[in-house]
Parts: structure tokens; C-alpha cells; sequence
């Protein structure tokens, strides 16, 4: 395959990552307005039962365990959306695609570089641009599958908390 062939199929692979940077978002947006709806729910009945249960250690544990996965899911969210950023800042040998090297060399070196930009080199930055992203994906979903199992422990003690009150 040829140098032309392999970078618009890195084209390809970076724009499907693009995507699922938007899908990571996305999620985190949920996840975000979830966990404020049920740490608000939960501090407004905590108040609204607070007589109720009062000596119950049971049902204070559910409640303590739920405020602690909630703010813990809505900390993994937050880190899951800051950005990926690769420190790279080399004139002469940095990334032609990386905006973070881009920002960080003069307009005449950005100018230099780019003039003497040959196919290979391009097919190379490319492909570490696209190794780049796939490595960020995998930790920015590493973290929101672990906000969304800490969300699940919420919504599991707040159902708990619910029986023990009603039985």
C-alpha cells in the first residue's frame, strides 16, 4: 500500500476517534447532570428523613456510601473530559498535526516544517497521531467506566436505602 492509500485510512481512524471523543463528552455531560440530580436528591432526603431514621446505622452507611460514590463519579467524569495532551514541542522534529506542538513553535518554524514535509514524514505523523488518540480514548474511557460502575453503587444505595425505610 502506498503512502497516499495509508493516510487516508489514518484520516479515517483519527475522524472515527473524533467521534468517540464527541461520544466521551456526550456521556459525561449525563453523567454529570445524573450525579448532580441524585447528590441534590440525596442531601434533600437525608433532611427530609433525618428524624426518621435517626440511630440508624444502616440506613446512615447507605446513605454515607451513596454522597461518597456520587462525588467520587462525578471526580472520575470531570478527569475523563480533560483533555488528552501529547507535551510535544520540537521544530524540527515535532508533529505537522499535533495543534499542541503547532501552538507552541514561532509561524516561521511551523512554516519551515511544513515546507519540508515529505510523504513519508507525513504518513508518520499521521500514525503517531492516531496512536496518540487511541491511547487517550483508552484512559478517558477507563475512566468513565469506572464513574458509570461508581454511579451504579449510587443508584444501588439510594435503592436500598428506599426498602429500609419502607420496611
Amino acid at each position: 500500500m502506498d503512502y497516499v492509500k495509508k493516510i487516508e485510512t489514518l484520516k479515517h481512524s483519527i475522524d472515527r476517534y473524533d467521534h468517540y471523543y464527541d461520544s466521551i463528552n456526550n456521556k459525561a455531560n449525563l453523567f454529570l447532570t445524573l450525579n448532580t440530580f441524585l447528590l441534590g436528591g440525596i442531601i434533600t432526603g437525608y433532611y427530609s428523613i433525618k428524624t426518621t431514621i435517626d440511630g440508624r446505622f444502616d440506613i446512615m452507611f447507605f446513605v454515607s456510601i451513596a454522597l461518597i460514590s456520587c462525588f467520587a463519579s462525578i471526580f472520575y467524569t470531570l478527569w475523563s473530559i480533560i483533555p488528552y495532551l501529547n507535551k510535544q514541542s520540537d521544530s524540527i522534529n515535532g508533529s505537522q498535526l499535533s495543534f499542541g506542538n503547532v501552538a507552541n513553535v514561532s509561524l516561521t518554524s511551523f512554516k519551515q516544517m511544513f515546507d519540508s514535509v515529505t510523504e513519508e514524514k507525513l504518513y508518520e505523523d499521521y500514525l503517531e497521531q492516531a496512536h496518540l488518540l487511541a491511547k487517550g480514548l483508552q484512559i478517558k474511557f477507563c475512566r468513565l467506566r469506572t464513574a458509570t460502575y461508581l454511579l451504579g453503587i449510587c443508584f444501588g444505595c439510594i435503592i436500598i436505602i428506599g426498602i429500609k425505610i419502607l420496611t
